[in-house]
């Protein structure tokens, strides 16, 4: 009888067949003695790319899902869950590359850290600079002053603090290119993410709403791994405006607000 893995390993490709390649030939080398399973989800690429996928998985036991519609991030991620078998899941968008030693400490943190319900690591630009992957809940004002002037640092004090800790850190939400959870925890305590969002936000909503749980959402310094960001809706708003992602973001932002609105922020401790 096989063995059931410890850990679901999922991403999702939209016409990116070498990144996911990428990002399977550093799992192969930086997932040491863990159990895992990888699952791709193919979210109706365009030009067949699904095939450059099941050519490039065609002698391994990776899952390969292909999707008839593009359901966005979280119903895409969504239909991958549906085949986890781990009892840890690790989302993971294909532009990003595992580092030695990355997962190992996330488990062990969704093991011990107190009320732990959600990690992600600390994630590097390619030229080994700290990449901002954890930030305080949006408000209108500040995701409008991001937007308009990239320029400027619109982060908080207690935002760059995070990443200069060496333990582990409570953080208002972490991005969906890179998080790690129970599977128990997101399929019948959250019952996944939310539907209305279709692009961006998603991951905001779904930390938010294990803060609301009394769960913590942790940025792990002793785990970090590799993100070659591309903004999908990109630069300041000058330039992002005639971007078809900039406008599915827009459209993401007044949805949470709508969600949350008079609703006070929960306590992040």
């Amino acid at each position: 009888m096989k063995t059931l893995p410890d850990l679901s390993i999922i991403t999702i490709n939209y016409g990116g067949s070498a990144e996911v390649k990428n990002l399977w030939e550093s799992i192969q080398k930086y997932t040491g003695n863990i159990n895992y399973e990888f699952i791709v989800v193919d979210n109706a690429s365009p030009k067949n790319d699904v095939e450059n996928l099941k050519t490039l998985f065609k002698d391994t036991e990776v899952h390969v899902i292909a999707l008839d519609t593009n359901l966005g991030f979280g119903g895409g991620y969504g239909e991958g869950i549906k085949f986890a078998q781990g009892e840890f899941m690790a989302i993971i968008n294909p532009d990003i590359t595992l580092t030695e030693n990355c997962l190992e400490p996330l488990i062990e943190a969704l093991k011990t850290e107190t009320r732990a319900s959600l990690v992600a690591p600390r994630l590097l630009n390619p030229d080994g600079t700290a990449q901002q992957n954890a930030r305080h809940f949006p408000t209108p004002w500040v995701m409008f002053g991001r937007r308009l002037a990239t320029k400027f640092n619109w982060s908080y004090d207690s935002e760059e603090k995070w990443y200069e800790s060496q333990s582990p850190q409570p953080v208002d939400w972490v991005q969906g290119s890179f998080m790690c959870l129970k599977k128990d925890t997101f399929v019948n305590l959250l019952q996944g993410f939310d539907p209305r969002f279709f692009l961006f936000l998603e991951d905001t909503d779904l930390c938010r709403r294990l803060w609301k749980l009394n769960l913590r959402v942790l940025l792990i310094p002793a785990a970090t791994a590799v993100h070659s960001e591309h903004r999908l809706s990109g630069g300041n708003l000058w330039h992002a405006w005639r971007k078809k992602t900039f406008w599915i973001h827009l459209s993401s932002a007044l949805k949470y607000f709508w969600k949350y609105k008079g609703e006070k922020l929960p306590d992040i401790k």
